[in-house]
């Protein structure tokens, strides 16, 4: 079974984001998605079947690691539990400043 879509990797906070899940070998009746806040609430994704597979929307509401579960028949699928960060750019600050960074001038940084 496949699954991809950007709601998998890094999300935006407070912006809807999805995934869909390939249900051309099996029924979408039998699938469960259970989407958890880094403070362990669970959400209610909407889902739309189309003809990709089902489609999950979700918006992230708070900033760290959601976990995404994933079940087929009660059993997760391959990589099921999906651990997705969510960040806020705005929130976003970098101390110290390199010698090689200025003000409006693009500078280069690891973050985490």
């Amino acid at each position: 079974m496949k699954i991809h879509g950007p709601g998998l990797n890094q999300v935006l906070f407070n912006s809807q984001t999805w995934f869909t899940i390939d249900t051309s070998h099996g029924g979408s009746s039998d699938l469960q998605v259970t989407i958890f806040t880094p403070t362990n609430e669970q959400l209610n994704p909407s889902t739309l079947l189309t003809s990709a597979g089902l489609r999950v929307d979700w918006t992230p509401c708070e900033i760290g690691t959601y976990r995404i579960h994933v079940t087929l028949h009660e059993n997760p699928i391959p990589g099921s539990i999906f651990h997705v960060k969510c960040y806020d750019p705005k929130r976003v600050v970098v101390i110290p400043l390199t010698s090689n960074s200025s003000i409006r001038k693009p500078t280069k940084f690891l973050g985490e």
